[in-house]
């Protein structure tokens, strides 16, 4: 009888270690729908992104949000090592745009993501698999961040370069030092290296002056007042004057909707045309040459001192 009362206890004490152990994945699972078991853990850091989704509201700790930003942008079917340096890059943005607080909403963040319902609809029988592959990806790099002298990083990125990336003291100043220009070779081959913008002269200028009511431009000529004043050394438009009136290479992209403020901008068959040359700002991560260097061998690490130099990745 004695034996069996200690090895009811024994017991006892092994279900409630592996209830306490197994608590938090438990907790997440309810939190976002029916989960398969989880080989990997993507670990805690006690801070939080706060998401509302259904008139539902839940705090997602950090490390279980960051394979939801990740999908929103990227495709599971890529290679691993881009996936992680992709996660690494969404953990250090969203600390570093928490700053002190312990939580943020995530329409603050002003990302794209994915909730762990929708992935599952989106993979259907492949769900538990990719979930899987997904938080050994989280796991692998968990917790880890991009700092420089012991601080975040902003981690700047975007989809296409138009051929090298931008340096970020010509762009915004000694700060961004650590975004220098590289060259990013395979860029120049993607589908959205390049794309041309048509208008006729009325509504270029139209356009025109919608970004600063001050410029003077001609609905009939509206070229002859417009002209480049400066690049940087990767080719993107710095600074440019029409109608006599500074504008901002960056200003000028985000305002007519373009995709890179690398551009050029001539008169077509009587109108007007803007051929874009990458896609995005051109600063920090080509994912698209990301992408090359991981399917070439390059590990998450090596990619994000690619592109971030002198940087700490920990």
């Amino acid at each position: 009888m004695r034996k069996k009362n200690i090895r009811k206890q024994l017991l006892k004490i092994c279900a409630f270690i592996f209830a306490v152990i197994a608590f938090p994945s438990i907790t997440t699972m309810l939190m976002n729908g029916k989960m398969p078991q989880r080989i990997y853990s993507a670990g805690t850091s006690g801070k939080y992104v706060v998401v509302t989704t259904g008139g539902i509201t839940e705090n997602l700790d950090v490390e279980d949000f960051i394979p939801c930003a990740v999908m929103g942008q990227l495709s599971i079917d890529n290679d691993e090592e881009l996936l992680k340096s992709f996660a690494v890059i969404m953990r250090t943005y969203i600390l570093s745009a928490m700053g002190n607080e312990t939580s943020i909403p995530s329409e603050k963040l002003n990302i794209p993501y994915v909730t762990y319902d929708e992935m599952e609809k989106l993979w259907g029988d492949n769900f538990p698999d990719n979930y899987n592959k997904l938080m050994k990806i989280v796991s692998d790099t968990s917790l880890v961040t991009i700092t420089l002298n012991g601080e975040l990083i902003a981690p700047y990125y975007h989809s296409v370069s138009a051929g090298k990336t931008r340096a970020g003291t010509e762009v915004m100043g000694e700060d961004f030092a650590y975004l220098c220009s590289v060259s990013c070779p395979d860029d120049t081959s993607s589908p959205d290296y390049f794309k041309a913008y048509y208008y006729s002269n009325e509504e270029f200028a139209v356009k025109v002056r919608a970004i600063d009511e001050n410029i003077s431009i001609d609905n009939a000529s509206p070229l002859e007042t417009l002209q480049i004043i400066s690049r940087d050394s990767a080719g993107y438009v710095l600074n440019m004057s029409i109608g006599g009136i500074s504008i901002d290479g960056t200003k000028f992209y985000e305002a007519m909707q373009i995709n890179s403020p690398s551009f050029m901008i001539e008169e077509y068959d009587g109108g007007v045309r803007i051929t874009t040359y990458g896609t995005g700002h051109g600063m920090g991560v080509s994912l698209n040459y990301a992408a090359s260097l991981a399917a070439g061998g390059s590990s998450y690490i090596e990619i994000l001192h690619y592109f971030y130099t002198n940087t700490e990745i920990k």
